[in-house]
């Protein structure tokens, strides 16, 4: 089980991605989207391209990335879970899906990458 502080930064983590989504044109749609297939840190809606993000957000305590940060098993988990997302909010079926990612370290932001991996 997770210690409370390092369950509490990565509520703070995922805070501060909402905050940058919005303040870049986002709209947040849900944090924490938990669903029986997996969780999906951040949903949210690109308006200017008609794009539904689903973001995964890490934060650690060293400011480098590793290959392996995001699991096959965790993305097929957003994947699953994205996929029961879209089957209880049809509003969103015509949407493009993207998958992004964001890494923090000691609060700030290190990495925003869009389309991080692909279905």
């Amino acid at each position: 089980m997770q210690s409370t502080s390092t369950y509490q930064t990565g509520l703070q983590a995922e805070e501060l991605a909402a905050q940058h989504l919005q303040n870049n044109g986002y709209n947040i749609i849900g944090l924490r989207h938990k669903t029986k297939e997996g969780e999906i840190d951040i949903v949210a809606e690109q308006p200017a391209t008609n794009t539904l993000v689903m973001v995964e957000v890490k934060s650690r305590k060293t400011p480098y990335l590793t290959e392996d940060i995001i699991t096959k098993k965790q993305k097929q988990r957003i994947m699953n879970a994205t996929l029961m997302f879209l089957a209880d909010n049809e509003r969103y079926s015509t949407h493009n899906i993207r998958f992004d990612f964001m890494y923090f370290c000691a609060n700030k932001l290190i990495s925003h990458i869009e389309g991080a991996w692909h279905e």
